[in-house]
């Protein structure tokens, strides 16, 4: 299960942020690898494109006060990376909540006559 979790996160990073895992099978795959793809994603956005990163933290609900604390790396690199740990949570967050709202919706199904 979770592995499952893990490459649903693994392709919502994918789709989401163009983030490229380097082709690593998802046997190799674990959560320091994609925070470090992630991390290298979110340093170009903070460089060229601020707007846009804001734009989807805030389509992500990445909260004002994670972003300022984020922020307040010292380096670039930091910030980075404490915006990609808060962005794969989020993210993981968002599918466990889809898979347990979507189990309950199908168990409270009524079944037909």
């Amino acid at each position: 299960m979770k592995q499952n979790l893990l490459q649903a996160t693994e392709q919502a990073l994918v789709d989401q942020w163009q983030v490229a895992p380097l082709g690593l099978s998802p046997y190799d795959l674990n959560r320091q690898l994609l925070l470090e793809a992630l991390c290298e994603r979110i340093l170009y956005l903070l460089q060229y494109r601020p707007q846009k990163l804001l734009s989807s933290l805030y389509i992500l609900d990445i909260g004002e006060n994670t972003y300022n604390r984020a922020m307040e790396q010292d380096t670039m690199q930091d910030r980075a990376w404490a915006l990609a740990e808060a962005i794969y949570d989020r993210e993981t967050e968002k599918i466990e909540l889809r898979r347990k709202y979507s189990a309950s919706s199908e168990h409270d199904r009524l079944p037909e006559a």
